[in-house]
């Protein structure tokens, strides 16, 4: 507030009077020369000016950091004009002055613009405020300031991904955010809560959100805000998805041992997902894309351990997994006779002791037979049989293994007791006991390896025990391939078989899709005195 005063002389003791009061009012006087008495006979009175007037000055004072304040009336543009006075002048007589009129003050209506975007004027010391406009009568000094507050929610939009509206235990989702002032967080909730399940500060936003805990099938609605540098929060978005916490995988079965071609194993899962397939064992093939069947197994595997690996993953992530594993094994087992009698060995004596072995990664049963009755036995053991009678036998070894691959093994021999009635000159007949010489056997028997055949015939060598005739037929299946007959000694003989044109086409085509082919031998053998026997063999024949 500033006051000018007018002051008429007087006495010196009223001027001082005038002078402090002036001072301590804050006056500012002004004096005009006026006639002045003095008090009779006070030598020390001096005329002075009397105060006749005063001027009453409010100061408005505007303060802001930001953007521009103008008022109506005129007189604040402010930030370059930031103040602006009302002034009133009032009558004084003997010091005493009137009061102002409370009605001659100035109003102001203060109006602020250029304020930062999405932001309002917020006034302080105003008298009042209507539609952001500062209202002030300047009956005293006033001082206004301005700040300008952030008024503007931000917005926020919401994205989960997912497969046809399901998502799996892990839910990703993603929100775009925008606000005038700037996005400071981003929350996620699940349905209801209100308590936030994920937040991001960092455009841009995205979580990931565990389902794990919730029903399978169930309707989980996920929802998002934003959040501004003014903690303003958006409007919740919100999207309701299905949960999917599984997948489905299903598989065939394989045997636990095989000894088949292929192995397939069939596969199926759901429509949304894709499958995976590997192999490992005795060989490995990386995972790879697969559907219906797997079958990496061919004719040309290995033997050995095998596992098959299946993994399905649907559209949201969900994962299953199998194996299955078994054992390759296409390998016969293997058999050899040890100790005993030689093949087509002529014994004379009623008990005799047979020994053999078994090779086999994979044995499933063993067992032994002499003349087709069964014998205990075991690969390694000797194996002890009495009570024999004249005439031929033979001792059968047969293993199994776990994979289905079986080996037979037979030795032929014949029993000659003492004094048994050998040579009696009786002729036998094909299969004839007779006596010891009507049953001259075969030691072994075998098929040279035929340089493809080019001589087109099938050459077979023979070791006899002793001295007979030989007549015999060659098979291959149900085709007859040749005959011969002769007469062999004691000792090792070879036989040529010629081949008919026909007869070395099936036997070249049999050996096109297989190194090795067997083929069928009857043979019938007589002795000098007449005696027969006939047997049935099989040989085979390599490329």
């Amino acid at each position: 507030m500033r006051i000018t005063q007018t002051f008429k002389a007087s006495r010196l003791t009223l001027a001082l009077a005038a002078a402090s009061f002036a001072v301590a009012c804050g006056f500012f006087a002004t004096a005009q020369p006026a006639a002045a008495e003095c008090p009779t006979g006070d030598l020390d009175c001096t005329p002075g000016p009397i105060i006749t007037h005063r001027t009453i000055s409010n100061t408005l004072t505007v303060t802001t950091t930001q953007g521009t304040v103008t008022s109506d009336p005129a007189g604040i543009n402010c930030g370059v004009d930031c103040t602006a006075m009302s002034s009133q002048t009032v009558a004084c007589s003997d010091g005493d002055c009137a009061a102002p009129d409370p009605d001659g003050w100035d109003s102001y209506s203060l109006t602020a613009t250029g304020g930062p975007s999405g932001f309002s004027p917020s006034w302080t010391g105003c008298d009042s405020v209507t539609s952001g406009v500062c209202s002030v009568k300047l009956d005293a000094d006033t001082a206004v300031s301005l700040a300008w507050i952030d008024t503007t929610d931000p917005t926020v939009a919401l994205s989960i991904a997912s497969a046809g509206g399901r998502v799996g235990r892990m839910a990703s989702v993603s929100a775009a955010a925008a606000d005038n002032a700037g996005v400071a967080r981003v929350q996620w909730f699940i349905g209801n809560s209100g308590t936030p399940v994920a937040t991001d500060t960092t455009a841009p936003y995205s979580a990931t959100i565990d389902l794990s805990a919730l029903a399978d099938g169930s309707q989980v609605t996920i929802g998002a805000r934003a959040y501004d540098t003014s903690n303003r929060a958006s409007i919740e978005k919100t999207v309701t998805v299905t949960l999917d916490k599984s997948v489905n995988l299903t598989s065939g079965s394989v045997p636990a041992f095989t000894n088949a071609t292929a192995v397939p194993l069939t596969i199926s899962t759901d429509s949304d997902a894709s499958m995976q397939c590997a192999l490992s064992g005795a060989v490995a093939l990386p995972a790879a894309p697969c559907a219906g069947s797997f079958s990496p197994i061919s004719a040309a595997s290995p033997d050995g351990s095998y596992t098959y690996s299946i993994r399905a993953t649907d559209a949201v992530g969900n994962v299953a997994s199998t194996t299955r594993s078994f054992v390759l094994d296409r390998t016969l087992p293997a058999l050899a006779f040890t100790e005993g009698p030689t093949e087509g060995q002529m014994v004379g004596t009623s008990a005799i002791g047979l020994s053999f072995s078994e090779v086999e990664t994979n044995p499933d049963a063993l067992s032994c037979s002499l003349d087709g009755s069964p014998v205990p036995c075991a690969a390694g053991s000797p194996v002890t049989i009495a009570g024999l009678t004249n005439g031929s036998h033979v001792f059968t070894v047969h293993s199994a293994d776990k994979a289905g691959n079986e080996r037979t093994i037979t030795r032929n021999f014949a029993v000659s007791l003492p004094n048994s009635g050998a040579g009696s000159g009786t002729t036998g007949t094909s299969g004839s006991t007779g006596n010891a010489q009507a049953d001259p056997l075969v030691v072994s028997l075998r098929a040279l390896k035929q340089r493809a055949l080019k001589k087109k015939k099938l050459v077979l060598s023979f070791t006899a025990n002793h001295d007979f005739k030989v007549s015999g037929s060659v098979r291959l299946g149900h085709k007859m391939l040749g005959r011969f007959s002769r007469s062999v000694r004691s000792g090792k003989h070879t036989v040529s078989v010629k081949l008919s044109k026909k007869a070395l086409a099936a036997l070249r085509k049999a050996l096109r899709h297989k190194k090795t082919t067997k083929l069928a031998l009857k043979l019938t053998y007589t002795d000098a005195n007449g005696y027969t026997t006939t047997r049935a063999r099989s040989v085979s024949i390599r490329r």
